[in-house]
């Protein structure tokens, strides 16, 4: 996992961005991890964002951070992964402005609902390699998710909010043939 980690770190430190390079740490960066705890390598989640770090990419860990263009203003706030002790979404939104927009990060989109109802407009995500679960019993045991409904794309979150669902790129073959890999471009304009 770790060569992985250094490779990546290595891929992502030719970004050149305007301002910022934000991130947030998914279940696959704690190890082969489940919402009962197994598969967790020790330190591994450090050494990931230790890499992103020397990369100039910003790991979010209930954390906000503030961008100012002109008059207009842009909040994010990333949390750890929902399936970790250190998920925190309470924590991260202490310290924004809830007047100003509020993008939230954070990899499951079981979360998005909570990012929602702590101050977040649009909530990113990803996790569901663009594929939904099935509602059966190994399902749930091998891809415990309870929003199965939010897998790929724009969701509606109700209350002016928005989910947006990532596939994501992935690391070796693709996992499902009708998901293919995705990277998202946004468009922010100021209202």
């Amino acid at each position: 996992r770790k060569y992985y980690a250094r490779r990546v770190g290595r891929i992502l430190s030719k970004l050149a961005p305007k301002v910022a390079t934000l991130a947030c740490l998914g279940n696959h960066d704690y190890g082969v991890f489940h919402p009962n705890g197994t598969g967790e390598v020790e330190g591994l989640s450090e050494y990931v964002a230790e890499r992103l770090a020397h990369a100039d990419i910003f790991v979010m860990h209930n954390e906000s951070r503030t961008f100012r263009r002109g008059e207009s203003t842009l909040q994010f706030v990333g949390v750890g992964d929902y399936w970790t002790m250190g998920f925190d979404p309470h924590l991260g939104f202490e310290m924004i402005d809830p007047a100003a927009p509020t993008i939230g990060l954070c990899h499951n989109p079981d979360a998005a609902a909570l990012m929602g109802r702590c101050g977040a407009q649009l909530v990113l995500s990803g996790h569901m390699h663009g594929r939904a679960c099935r509602d059966t019993r190994l399902a749930d045991m091998v891809f415990p998710m309870r929003c199965k409904k939010f897998w790929a794309g724009h969701y509606d979150l109700g209350d002016g909010k928005s989910l947006y669902v990532n596939r994501g790129l992935g690391y070796g073959r693709r996992v499902s043939l009708n998901a293919r890999p995705e990277i998202t471009l946004f468009t922010l304009t100021a209202r």
